[in-house]
């Protein structure tokens, strides 16, 4: 079974602590490097050209989306995935617009990373289930359980 490299970058060190034993249980991944800025990440992704990058988009020295724009302005062969804790439709939409292949909110990650990257990794797109309706425009109907 082919091993799928991953490289996260976050500046919040508990975080990354508290998510990465969840992601090496899996058979069909590596971690390869953390980053914790902007500016470490695209270098080391610039360096090791992993299958999947997971980025913060709030990082020091460069965000998430500038780190995505470099990936694929340079044809790197990392797709990208933000974890990340903004849970605004505009900022879903541009980072699928720019190329991203999957968002999952923070406070969702520990029980949505698996389906994120196995969707990823298959080609997929992924998106946190509670962002779906703001990102393709859905007013769910409100259903009275009484």
């Amino acid at each position: 079974m082919k091993k799928n490299s991953i490289v996260f970058a976050d500046d919040h060190v508990q975080f990354l602590q508290g998510i990465i034993p969840i992601i090496t249980k899996r058979d069909d991944i590596e971690i390869m490097e953390q980053a914790h800025d902007g500016m470490e990440a695209i270098n080391i992704i610039r360096l090791i050209k992993p299958d999947i990058a997971v980025l913060d988009i709030q990082m020091p020295k460069i965000n998430g989306f500038n780190v995505a724009q470099m990936i694929i302005r340079e044809k790197l062969p990392t797709k990208i995935i933000f974890l990340t804790m903004y849970d605004d439709a505009s900022l879903v939409k541009k980072g699928f617009e720019l190329g991203i292949k999957g968002y999952v909110l923070k406070e969702n990650a520990f029980s949505e990373i698996d389906n994120c990257l196995e969707t990823v990794i298959a080609g997929g797109y992924y998106v946190s289930p509670q962002l779906a309706s703001a990102l393709f425009n859905i007013t769910l109907p409100k259903i009275d359980v009484t």
